[in-house]
């Protein structure tokens, strides 16, 4: 499942990043593999998907959101 499958509250662990080649700069703000992540907030339109990871909130756009598989 991708984080834009989990609704607001969701609390996971990040299992993988697909398309990384094209996502680095999701591994650069700490996405990484075994990191807990929560959804904190969702736009009615579904983007962007505010993220809580490591004690900072992060805004995702639904592109970036799709490639992370928790």
């Amino acid at each position: 499942m991708t984080l834009v499958n989990c609704k607001v509250g969701f609390r996971g662990i990040i299992k993988d990043i697909l398309n990384v080649e094209n996502n680095l700069h999701l591994l650069e703000n700490g996405f990484t593999p075994d990191t807990e992540v929560e959804i904190i907030s969702k736009s009615t339109l579904g983007s962007p998907i505010g993220i809580q990871l490591r004690g900072t909130i992060i805004a995702l756009r639904k592109e970036e959101a799709e490639c992370i598989l928790v």
